[in-house]
């Protein structure tokens, strides 16, 4: 795995802050409706095996300098690790989308 520097991290988050906008430039939204169409089982998400291909996954990602690695990067990945890390990546946004409500019960 590459280095993962601050300013990866910085790129990531400003990607994250345009999706919780709507705005979802890693993904087009025709992979994004496909995948998302079906739910999975959260507790799937969470297994040992699963949360270190999650890491794996999103450190390359953002380990990436520019936006054409990033997308040739997504471009190479097996359907089944892309579906991983798009199902990971929209949880993310979701539980930020969240995070920043200003509504609580």
């Amino acid at each position: 795995m590459e280095k993962i520097e601050e300013k990866g991290l910085l790129q990531m988050e400003a990607l994250l802050h345009h999706s919780t906008r709507g705005v979802h430039i890693l993904f087009d939204n025709q992979t994004i409706a496909r995948i998302l169409r079906n739910p999975t089982n959260q507790s799937t998400l969470l297994e040992v095996d699963r949360l270190k291909q999650v890491q794996e996954l999103l450190g390359e990602l953002i380990a990436r300098k520019t936006y054409t690695a990033k997308m040739a990067y997504l471009e190479g990945l097996e359907p089944q690790r892309l579906e991983i890390l798009i199902r990971t990546y929209f949880n993310i946004v979701e539980n930020t989308i969240r995070a920043s409500s200003n509504q609580y019960h």
